[in-house]
């Protein structure tokens, strides 16, 4: 499978209104944002629902694993996972996920820069907050490298604006709240909670939101 691999244009999917895909494991979904590949050593990025009481084989991640818990408690071995926790899982990690009630994340496969060997595991509703000097919103900073940031952004003021022009592209997704989104190649429209875009190297772009609007961006990590 082949689905939205150009990185050079924008893509906007507002995932609530993609069909949940059935997964070769029974209780598991996923809705297909970006995939490139079968089921073995695929770059993807999905919204990956489990059922409670679900559970995937042991499976290694070759290029790595990071995911964003977006409702319950995800697990596996190395412990548990609730709502708004952050994992990074490096370049030939393995594991055998389950939960007991049920979850959903935010998860991005094979997308490590060979050299990012670093496990994270964070707890965003506990890690203190700063403010980003360039839109005077809260920041959380979760991971960075020479190749890509990756960070929350919360808007403190209503309404407030950010633009950027960044030069490896940009990756957003909402998660509280909408954002009003503007750019060189689309006009303004409003994108709702768990919408994903990608936007290429070098395109500038405009957001505006109501207060307590949070966002996870991922930027740098779209040069060829």
């Amino acid at each position: 499978m082949n689905l939205h691999m150009d990185f050079t244009r924008p893509i906007i999917i507002q995932s609530a209104d993609e069909p949940w895909a059935d997964t070769p494991l029974a209780g598991v979904q996923r809705r297909r944002l970006e995939r490139n590949g079968g089921e073995i050593t695929t770059r993807a990025t999905s919204i990956v629902q489990y059922a409670s009481g679900s559970s995937f084989t042991e499976h290694s991640h070759p290029g790595g694993e990071e995911y964003l818990v977006l409702e319950g408690t995800f697990s596996d071995a190395t412990g548990h996972a609730p709502k708004g926790s952050y994992v990074r899982n490096p370049p030939g990690s393995r594991h055998a996920p389950f939960n007991e009630q049920g979850c959903q994340i935010f998860v991005k496969l094979e997308q490590f820069h060979p050299e990012d060997n670093e496990f994270v595991t964070i707890d965003t509703h506990t890690t203190p907050w700063t403010v980003d000097a360039s839109s005077g919103h809260n920041e959380m900073r979760l991971h960075a490298t020479h190749t890509e940031t990756v960070k929350l952004l919360a808007f403190t003021q209503s309404s407030a604006v950010t633009e950027a022009h960044l030069s490896g592209g940009v990756e957003l997704l909402v998660l509280q709240g909408e954002i009003h989104l503007e750019t060189e190649a689309l006009a303004r429209q409003n994108y709702p909670r768990h919408t994903w875009i990608r936007l290429p190297p070098g395109h500038r772009f405009t957001l505006t939101g109501p207060l307590e609007t949070q966002l996870y961006i991922k930027h740098g990590h779209l040069l060829p």
